[in-house]
């Protein structure tokens, strides 16, 4: 099996001062030119093993694979963490690796995932855990339970992508979203009451838990707590969560804070 590739950073930097529309309008492969790459030592390119299939009665053969529309974003998480589950947090946080990706094996993905021609340097280059590629892996990487078995390990992971705004934007941009113990105890709690998070109110609890979270950062080491220590404190905020139904309460209503 043939080592993964990277690009180099020189490389990434000059593929994005040249990307254009024209240049990704192919639906399978995008032609690059005089591509300058590193090999990394102990990482194998199992892309082309998850990237969607063009029959859709092939992709049915038993193996997970990424499947480019939004509503398969989990199985397509998992399909990309499973590949690439010896991964380091180092490597992951390289634009070269993810650009690789997104430009040979998985630009098919990519060009069906998202498709928009206009937002290239957003899907196509990127890097964090709002990436397109990136994001995924990040996503899974930051909720998988070891402790469980087959896609058991994976149920945390389903609960995050159930809500793709506490995913992409509520916590991932913040630097709660970091702590992976933070993430899994909200997730606990998320699940133990999903009525607290429905259509409306949903939206302001979450940002509400935030800042609660991120307030309580500023006086305790929130690094050094296992995720059942967040979900006990959330529970004991819940008189306040309940009461959060408006984003504008979060700002300004000090009773939910004093609760």
């Amino acid at each position: 099996m043939e080592l993964q590739k990277i690009y180099t950073e020189s490389f990434v930097a000059q593929l994005r001062k040249n990307a254009t529309a024209e240049k990704y309008q192919g639906e399978n492969t995008i032609d690059i030119e005089n591509p300058e790459y590193t090999q990394l030592g102990n990482v194998y390119n199992k892309a082309a093993e998850i990237a969607p299939l063009t029959n859709p009665v092939v992709e049915r053969d038993g193996k997970k694979r990424m499947i480019p529309d939004k509503n398969h974003d989990f199985e397509s998480a998992v399909a990309l963490y499973e590949a690439y589950k010896d991964l380091s947090p180092y490597i992951a946080s390289k634009q070269g690796f993810w650009t690789y990706l997104s430009h040979n094996e998985l630009y098919g993905y990519v060009r069906k995932r998202w498709g928009d021609t206009t937002k290239i340097k957003e899907h196509w280059f990127d890097i964090g855990r709002r990436g397109s590629l990136s994001g995924l892996w990040w996503a899974v990487y930051c909720t998988y339970d070891a402790s469980k078995e087959g896609d058991e390990r994976y149920w945390l992971t389903r609960q995050l992508f159930v809500n793709q705004t506490f995913r992409t934007r509520t916590f991932f941009t913040y630097r709660i979203g970091m702590n992976r113990e933070a993430l899994k105890g909200i997730l606990v709690f998320m699940s133990k009451y999903p009525n607290l998070f429905k259509r409306g109110a949903g939206e302001a609890r979450l940002d509400y838990i935030r800042k609660y979270l991120g307030r309580l950062g500023s006086t305790k080491e929130l690094i050094s707590f296992e995720n059942d220590y967040f979900t006990h404190e959330l529970e004991r905020k819940m008189p306040a969560i309940e009461l959060v139904t408006d984003t504008s309460q979060v700002r300004h209503d000090k009773k939910v804070w004093n609760l």
